[in-house]
């Protein structure tokens, strides 16, 4: 296999893992039906459907908690750190046909912003666990 195609599953890769945690962040409790219970539901379906080494990897970056665990981890910090609660969401008019970042993200504080900046720290091979 080239080196571009492997880069390209690799990023596809974690493209597909930020993107299922994304999800997991931006879903209304009250869509999920449960919080926990539905988070945690929405992580098997979504493994289900991810190549096997794509699992692997987001069992890897996440261990030793499990993806179940894991997916929760964002709600229960925002219980005690408040000024992350805007990374779950963002807002946009009923009447806008499209984001408009200047005004919904205000200082990159909602999860369009939050998921570009995360996802850069995962594609960064020199990057902390921390």
């Amino acid at each position: 296999m080239s080196r571009l195609r492997r880069r390209f599953r690799y990023d596809r890769d974690i493209f597909v893992i930020v993107a299922c945690l994304a999800v997991l962040l931006a879903i209304p409790q009250a869509a999920v039906a449960r919080g926990r219970e539905g988070h945690q539901t929405i992580v098997v379906v979504a493994e289900h459907y991810m190549r096997p080494e794509t699992a692997a990897a987001m069992r890897k970056l996440l261990a030793p908690e499990t993806p179940e665990e894991a997916s929760v981890w964002a709600d229960e910090y925002r219980k005690d750190h408040r000024q992350t609660g805007p990374w779950h969401y963002i807002d946009i008019p009923l009447a806008d046909s499209k984001i408009d970042l200047v005004r919904e993200c205000t200082n990159g504080d909602c999860v369009i912003a939050k998921t570009e900046q995360f996802l850069a720290v995962l594609k960064d091979p020199n990057a902390g666990r921390h």
